[in-house]
Order: C-alpha cells, then structure tokens, then sequence
C-alpha cells in the first residue's frame, strides 16, 4: 500500500498514514459538530503504529473532550488532526484494542485514498456538563 499524505488546513502539520483507513463513518454526535464546526464528521481509523508525524508534531494541541478521548488539533490554523483515546475512554472499556488506533478526519488527507464515501453514521452523544 502506498502511503497517504495528510495535512491541516496551513499545511504547517504534515503527516502519512502507511496502512489501510478501517471503519471510515459520518458522525453527527454533538462533540463532532463542534469539534468540526460542521453537521457531521467524516472519519476514519488508522493503526497508531502506521501514523508518521513528517512536520509540525510541534504544533498539535489537543483536547480531552470526553474522558480518555483527546482531540489533537493544529495550534497555527485550528484543523483538527487526530483523535487519540486511552483506556478511561468509553470506547476502550468495550474494545480495548481502541487505544492501538486513532481517529483521522477523511478532509486532511491530500491523497486520494480509492475509496467510496462512508455509510455508517453515529446519531447520538454523551455530553459532558459543567
């Protein structure tokens, strides 16, 4: 497989993804319009272990949005890059493998990654108040 190239809106976060994108969605969950400022987000999960910072690592930021999910975003233009979850996450308490992968939004990728558009979509969130 040839790696996919990915960056922020600026550019000045560059990465790779040298693996297969696996369970790509739209997600219409409160937290992602507001992450993304849109409707839904449209994403999908790499294995860590095939993500590759080439510039800008620096530069990311993130956020625990929800408890053990941290969304990292481009500190120069506000993209967002990855989502990171770890072991308190809701995800990882059913499938600990989840914290092996992280959550790449599809927009950020500068290759075509010769796939159809995603089907799965998420309608529901639990908010974090207070």
């Amino acid at each position: 497989m040839t790696a996919l190239r990915r960056s922020c809106l600026c550019g000045e976060v560059q990465f790779e993804i040298d693996g297969p994108l696996m369970r790509a969605s739209h997600c219409h969950c409160r937290q992602c319009q507001k992450g993304h400022g849109a409707p839904f987000r449209t994403r999908a999960r790499v294995a860590a272990a095939n993500f590759r910072y080439l510039a800008g690592e620096e530069l990311v930021s993130f956020c625990e949005s929800t408890p053990g999910r941290h969304r990292g975003f481009c500190q120069v233009c506000g993209a967002p890059v990855l989502v990171k979850l770890d072991e308190h996450s809701r995800s990882a308490q059913t499938d600990p493998g989840a914290v092996a992968l992280y959550g790449v939004a599809l927009a950020t990728l500068d290759d075509d990654p010769g796939r159809p558009p995603p089907t799965r979509t998420r309608l529901s969130s639990t908010r974090r108040r207070g």
